[in-house]
Parts: structure tokens; C-alpha cells; sequence
């Protein structure tokens, strides 16, 4: 006679096959348990290793598709023109008007880099210095670009011009959609 196997060992069949089908060797389990239970971990383990090969072969085939370059789109018409100076310094005497005058409007800058990066989205960006004192530039506007190639031609302490979409600011002033002018 046939000893039954408890409700835990049936889940565990069930849900972790490979594991828990060995336990129907044990003496005393029937011999159709132990064939359902198999077959079900031969059956899992078939599954697991089609899905295995399926997302090999989908990584496998967006790793040799063709790169296609986007073609360089000409940046759209700024609402306002000036320097790094004058933008920051608007934000510094009234945050509120600035945001309502600037935020969301495309604005031509010119300005002199500071920093060269990315950050931590791996989206490249540049900073614009926005005053000097005794301890050296400040750096306070941040230009975020889709294209880092664009980017990897210019140089810190380089003046440049760009049209970027101003966000805001929190911390720097940030400009997202950056096009670099010069």
C-alpha cells in the first residue's frame, strides 16, 4: 500500500519541480506519483530552457541590428536670446517671474563651460558658468543633450551658444533638449 504525500510536498512539486520531485523517491510513494512527478519537472525544466534560448536569441538579435544614426535635426526657434549671466540672474532676483517667462520656452544662451559630463541616466550635459568671485566661476546653468556626440566637441572653458528647453530650477537651472548652436 501506498503511503500518500503531504499537501507541502505537492506545492513544492508543483512550483519548484526540481527540487521537491525527488522526495517521491523516497519508499512507500506509488510509482504513478513519481511519473507525474517527473514528467511535470522534465516538463518545467523544457519550459525554462525555451524561455532560456528565446531571450538569448531576442539580446543576440538587438545586438546585430544595424545602427542607424539619427539625422541631426536643426533646433527650434528660441523664444529669448541671451547670456548665461542674464538667464541665471532672473532666476536669482525672482524665481517666480523667471519660471513664469522662462519655463517650458526654448532660450538661445551663450555662455562659457564649465563641466563636461554625464549624469547618473547617462544623459550627457554641459554647465555654464553664471558668475566668477574670489574662489573662481560659478556654475549653475546645466544643459542636458540627447546626442553625446555633439557634446564631445566642444572643451571646458570654451564660450558656446545653445538652444535648450528650460525646466527649471531646483538646485542649478536645468535645460533639457539642448542643441549646441556653436
Amino acid at each position: 500500500m501506498a503511503s500518500k504525500i503531504s499537501k507541502n510536498i505537492m506545492t513544492g512539486i508543483f512550483f519548484l519541480p526540481i527540487i521537491f520531485a525527488w522526495f517521491t523517491l523516497r519508499k512507500g510513494i506509488d510509482k504513478k506519483v513519481r511519473i507525474i512527478a517527473f514528467g511535470w519537472m522534465i516538463i518545467f525544466i523544457g519550459a525554462a530552457a525555451g524561455q532560456m534560448h528565446s531571450d538569448f536569441n531576442n539580446q543576440y538579435e538587438a545586438s546585430h541590428k544595424p545602427v542607424h544614426k539619427p539625422v541631426a535635426s536643426a533646433p527650434p526657434a528660441a523664444t529669448y536670446e541671451m547670456t548665461a549671466y542674464k538667464l541665471y540672474g532672473d532666476y536669482k532676483s525672482n524665481k517666480v517671474r523667471a519660471e513664469n517667462r522662462y519655463k517650458g520656452k526654448y532660450v538661445k544662451i551663450t555662455g562659457r563651460i564649465g563641466k563636461i559630463s554625464k549624469d547618473i541616466s547617462q544623459t550627457a550635459y554641459i554647465t555654464l558658468e553664471t558668475s566668477r568671485d574670489s574662489i573662481g566661476p560659478r556654475y549653475k546653468i546645466q544643459a542636458m543633450f540627447k546626442d553625446p556626440a555633439r557634446v564631445m566637441t566642444v572643451s571646458s572653458g570654451q564660450t558656446v551658444t545653445i538652444v535648450c528647453k528650460v525646466s527649471g530650477k531646483v538646485g542649478n537651472l536645468i535645460c533639457r533638449e539642448a542643441y549646441l548652436i556653436n
